[in-house]
């Protein structure tokens, strides 16, 4: 059930207006590893439009 309203939730809001970018988190996102990377890796290539 969860995920038919979380799929629900992303066709109402698919449209020319938005932007949807999914991604699971890893460990070192989190600063789960103690590295000093923390934080949210988001490629470049999927914030430019092509």
């Amino acid at each position: 059930m969860l995920m038919s309203v979380f799929h629900n939730w992303l066709l109402e809001i698919a449209c020319e207006n938005y932007f949807v970018y999914i991604k699971r988190l890893s460990a070192n996102d989190t600063g789960a590893t103690g590295g000093h990377q923390v934080g949210l890796y988001i490629p470049s290539g999927a914030l430019l439009q092509s």
